[in-house]
């Protein structure tokens, strides 16, 4: 019997295998979120991850009853929150509202287009604010169509999770489980068309390569292997190549999926660091644009400063 120290002090009744690691441990939350090989290191290496979450290549977890909860209330489960269907007309409405420099442009275009049309009449003065309004709309309509695709695929990867199954090793014995069954520390069986079910890492594999398809149906396949500085399998991901056996370390949105579907659906949370990378990145793209709007209503000012008479 395994026994898993929790906050609760919940242990099996006679185990002398401990469960000797917790979902916050940092080596663990880094392992397949960030690719961090000196995690892999500083937790002992494949055998000692193994040993670590009371799991092994041959014989996977236990896997009866009591230490399958035991997992779940220790690490969670593998499910994802459910995303509360926006119309686009929303998401464009709250992608507006949420930009401060959006608004002060709508305003300055605005007032343009008023003292515009009175200044030189509908025919020659409409032309500087709507160039502004279409700016507008333009920067809001790119980051409301990247957000809803996003949004898109994490309902596409949740799906997969509630539809699909996944070969596993539990009592030394293999099973047949729906992927939202999957827990930490369960042996997953790979072979070619196969979806990772959840972030692991590699115990052995046969020239096994993957492919990601959440961000670009492009991508080219992945090579993961032992000893490499990729032997990391990223939830969602799909085996385009070879077989292997990876041991579960993340579920649900301890993933690095997982974490990005949740800041999708959460209100007034703090943002998890993949959303602040994200968030960084989306930020200076939007000043870029911003200042692109900018220029071009300037541009449009002098422009039409230099052809309409003054009045």
């Amino acid at each position: 019997m395994f026994k898993i120290h929790d906050d609760d002090g919940f242990f099996s009744e006679d185990g002398d295998q401990t469960f000797s690691i917790r979902a916050d441990d940092e080596n663990l939350k880094c392992l397949v979120k960030d690719r961090r090989e000196d995690c892999l290191l500083s937790l002992g290496g494949i055998g000692g991850l193994t040993a670590t979450l009371a799991s092994s290549v041959e014989y996977g977890i236990l896997g009866d009853g009591p230490d399958v909860r035991r997992r779940w209330k220790a690490f969670g489960v593998n499910t994802y929150p459910k995303r509360k269907a926006k119309s686009l007309a929303s998401q464009f409405w709250d992608t507006l509202m949420k930009d401060v420099s959006l608004i002060v442009l709508l305003l300055g275009a605005s007032l343009s287009l008023g003292f515009g049309v009175k200044e030189h009449g509908v025919k020659d003065g409409w032309y500087d604010g709507t160039i502004i309004l279409v700016s507008v709309f333009l920067i809001v309509a790119v980051s409301v169509v990247g957000s809803h695709w996003q949004a898109k695929l994490f309902d596409k990867l949740g799906s997969k999770c509630d539809d699909n199954t996944t070969t596993i090793i539990r009592g030394g014995q293999r099973q047949e489980v729906p992927i939202s069954e999957v827990v930490v520390g369960d042996v997953v069986i790979l072979k070619i068309g196969d979806i990772i079910p959840a972030d692991g890492v590699l115990l052995w594999g046969d020239e096994l390569e993957v492919q990601d398809p959440r961000w670009t149906a492009e991508e080219d396949p992945t090579s993961v292997s032992i000893g490499s500085e990729n032997p990391f399998c990223a939830t969602g991901a799909i085996v385009t190549a070879g077989y292997g056996r990876i041991i579960i370390t993340a579920v649900g949105t301890d993933t690095g999926s997982g974490e990005l579907m949740s800041s999708v659906t959460r209100k007034n949370t703090d943002p998890t660091p993949l959303q602040q990378r994200l968030d960084g990145l989306m930020s200076k793209t939007g000043r870029v644009r911003n200042a692109f709007a900018i220029l071009i209503a300037l541009y449009s000012t002098g422009s039409t400063s230099d052809v309409c008479p003054a009045s």
